[in-house]
């Protein structure tokens, strides 16, 4: 039987391996930079997101907002990371992979979209 900490190790780097075909610089915060990784942020390059990766079997909508809420305040006086969108990677059920942002941050993205006639 795997346990809770190797199953997110797993996880992370499964991830990670999917942000490598964007952003080939791509880190983990626990493997290079604590500091990061205390401000919950497990990937490291990947602007303009700071991603978070949640492997756990019952992540509800409110961890989503305490996980969403902690990463903005902490990363708030951090200029170079503020202007990035706060995402959260997890399971839903071990069914789905999901990504979740703020409904702010969705919309942000969408006008940008539109605004360079993307979509």
């Amino acid at each position: 039987m795997i346990n809770s900490r190797k199953k997110w190790c797993v996880y992370e780097l499964d991830i990670l391996h999917k942000y490598k075909k964007y952003y080939p610089d791509v880190l983990t915060s626990r493997n290079w930079w604590k500091y990061y990784d205390d401000l919950w942020i497990d990937l490291l390059n990947t602007p303009p997101f700071n991603v978070q990766c949640k492997n756990v079997q019952n992540f509800s909508m409110s961890k989503a907002f305490g996980t969403l809420s902690y990463m903005e305040k902490n990363i708030k006086w951090k200029s170079s990371l503020e202007n990035n969108y706060n995402i959260i990677h997890t399971h839903i059920k071990s069914k789905w992979d999901v990504v979740i942002l703020s409904q702010d941050d969705f919309f942000e993205i969408l006008w940008i979209l539109k605004a360079n006639d993307i979509i």
